[in-house]
């Protein structure tokens, strides 16, 4: 039974400052996956974070508690019974009595009771994740929006809605159940609340049903919450298995919900031990400590019980306080600086490919055209001069990927809280730092590159445009921190690959069609947020961009000839007019007032993303970002490169040598 306990969260609506912690401890201590947390850790409602024998999730209880996380350990209780479809209702003025086939069930006033309003038609869950997706594309991974409980409500209601009532003891423990479905009751037993809808009759069943219990708690999450086993399948309507199979998931996750809820009892213990503490301390004030315990604390002392209920006051107004969570403000990431365009005629590699051909093609044509050629070429290429060239060519090239591999292997991966400065190797998951979605796929990215071809006749396709995202930053995270990513100038490996044709915006369109007739087509490359990326560049401090002492006066000089409630602070003689003496005195304090704030803005401790970039190093040292999961895929790539340069290179010396020979001989 232990190894079914469940370990399940309440989520948090976004990311903060402690949830980074908490991370990196659960990982360390308990060898949690970092971003598999993260993911359960944040959204809306309740998450499965980890499951296990009872000893162990008690074991991660201290980290959730203290990073201010609700959360409960429970082993769920297996359904003995499914709620009873109801056909009528009766209420009356002390119970509300449901009418089902076979029984029926009521709920008196006061009950405590637990709601289960769900949707089995999946549109619930389509237009939250629609609603994460759009809010995931302009406002980042760690501001997402999510429906909110009106619209829930609606949906469910515009789908196809349960709901589920169940009846719980004094201790949570559900007693009896009933199910409503629309249009299977009569809606009469409802009286003025009965409406010609259905669905909104569902809705008044509910809320007849809330004034008549004393504690009630309504459920919506069924099918939003990452809680495996409680699964929401599509479509019910169309399959009549699927149905059942939805209602029996619905029946289990009803009485998880009643676990959940008799989990979370207030316990007598800490209330005891709240009411102690509080007369301890009350009784330590009043210095009078042999009071402390005493049951007549009232006769013996007045003013200790009234100390005492002030403590209790407090300290209950402080848990409440901790306990609520402002809903997160919602933050649209900042517009992303404008594409770079270029041609790929102005990048090195094609110069470099372009002149390695060209000599290639050269000497070919030197062999078949040597007669034809003047001397003094034809005798270069028949003492090797040409084959020596492209032999070093090749030479060159091989050492130069060879050079790259040795830097790769010998450069320590750092872990970003401990980036030194200089040439440093990192790995991390990809973060946008602006609301960048690629140009035709509109895919949430960190970076795009979009080349376009047009066809040139005779000599097949031609790059007509390169445009890319190289002058947006980005972040990259590991379990330590971020650090910031400027892609400038960087060879970059991206493993998303998207290609279409003239008209083709979609990802739908693969990269396997073709289309002969097309006179363009284009190619675009994306690393998508949250993907693995190994970074190898150069670590540098960041170009403080703080406004100028002087500029702060002026501003500040400004704000106090327009706000005329200050500037009456400065007269002193109270003539309602400002001497040169006086605003003297006021433009002292103001630039006072500047030069503090100036300090104080430099004294704040900023973050490392805000600190340190990684960017292109200076002469030839490269800058690689790469979508790999190990840099033994990045030097294998390599390797296929040295090879074959090196044997090229051999070929060329050894044609060159040869012809050299021939031609003393």
């Amino acid at each position: 039974m232990g190894q079914n306990s469940l370990l399940i969260v309440d989520q948090l609506p976004a990311a903060t400052p402690a949830l980074q912690d908490l991370l990196s401890r659960l990982h360390k201590e308990h060898g949690l996956d970092i971003y598999n947390c993260r993911q359960r850790l944040i959204g809306r409602g309740r998450s499965l974070l980890h499951r296990g024998d009872r000893s162990t999730l008690e074991s991660l209880s201290p980290l959730l508690r203290q990073a201010g996380i609700r959360h409960w350990i429970t082993a769920p209780t297996k359904p003995s019974f499914a709620p009873a479809i109801i056909r009528a209702l009766q209420p009356k003025e002390d119970d509300l009595t449901f009418i089902c086939q076979k029984k029926q069930v009521g709920f008196a006033k006061g009950d405590r009771g637990l709601a289960i309003l769900a949707d089995l038609s999946g549109k619930l869950v389509e237009r939250s994740v629609h609603q994460l997706l759009s809010s995931n594309a302009y406002q980042g991974r760690d501001n997402l929006s999510h429906l909110s409980t009106e619209k829930i409500f609606k949906t469910i209601l515009q789908g196809y809605p349960v709901l589920d009532l169940y009846k719980l003891d004094t201790d949570g423990t559900i007693i009896d159940a009933v199910r409503v479905l629309p249009s299977k009751f009569d809606h009469k037993g409802l009286g003025d609340r009965a409406t010609l809808s259905s669905r909104q009759n569902l809705l008044r069943v509910l809320e007849l049903w809330q004034s008549y219990t004393g504690q009630s708690q309504i459920e919506t999450g069924f099918g939003l919450f990452n809680l495996p086993g409680f699964t929401l399948y599509k479509p019910p309507q169309k399959d009549p298995d699927v149905l059942r199979k939805n209602l029996i998931n619905l029946t289990r996750f009803g009485w998880l919900m009643a676990d959940l809820k008799h989990s979370e009892q207030p316990s007598t213990q800490n209330t005891e031990q709240l009411d102690l503490t509080a007369s301890i301390s009350a009784a330590l004030l009043t210095q009078n400590p042999a009071l402390a315990g005493s049951e007549q604390l009232a006769e013996a002392m007045p003013i200790i019980k009234q100390v005492s209920e002030e403590i209790t006051a407090t300290t209950q107004e402080e848990t409440t306080q901790q306990d609520a969570r402002p809903a997160p403000q919602s933050r649209a990431l900042p517009a992303p600086p404008p594409p770079i365009s270029s041609r790929q005629w102005r990048t090195r590699r094609f110069w470099i490919s372009a002149l390695g051909g060209s000599l290639v093609l050269a000497s070919g044509a030197f062999y078949e055209l040597k007669v034809s050629l003047p001397s003094v070429i034809s005798h270069g290429y028949e003492m090797g001069i040409i084959p020596a060239g492209c032999a070093a060519l090749m030479f060159w090239g091989g050492f130069h990927f060879l050079k790259l591999k040795r830097l790769v292997e010998n450069t320590p991966t750092s872990k970003i809280r401990s980036v030194a400065m200089g040439m440093v190797e990192i790995k991390g998951q990809a973060i946008r730092q602006y609301a960048l979605v690629s140009p035709i796929s509109s895919t949430p990215c960190t970076w795009y590159r979009l080349t376009r071809f047009r066809r040139d006749g005779t000599r097949g396709w031609v790059v007509s445009s390169v445009v890319s995202s190289g002058s947006a930053t980005f972040l990259l995270e590991d379990e330590t921190g971020r650090v910031c990513i400027d892609p400038q100038g960087a060879t970059i490996r991206a493993r998303t690959r998207e290609e279409g044709y003239e008209g083709q915006r979609s990802l739908s369109f693969s990269s396997s069609l073709t289309n002969n007739n097309a006179r363009e087509k284009w190619v675009e490359e994306i690393i998508t947020e949250g993907t693995l990326l190994y970074v190898l560049g150069f670590a540098a401090v960041k170009k403080e961009q703080r406004e100028s002492l002087r500029n702060r006066k002026v501003e500040a000089l400004r704000k106090l000839k327009r706000d005329r409630a200050a500037l009456d602070k400065f007269d002193a003689d109270g003539d309602g007019q400002i001497s040169p003496d006086e605003w003297e005195a006021a433009r002292a304090s103001a630039e006072q007032e500047a030069i503090h704030q100036s300090l104080q803005d430099r004294q704040e401790r900023r973050r490392q993303e805000e600190q340190i970039i990684i960017g292109k190093p200076g002469g030839n040292r490269p800058f690689i970002i790469a979508e790999t999961l190990s840099e033994t895929h990045l030097t294998n790539r390599f390797v296929r490169y040295i090879i074959p340069l090196f044997c090229g290179a051999a070929l060329c010396t050894g044609w060159a040598i040869s012809l050299l020979i021939q031609w003393l001989t």
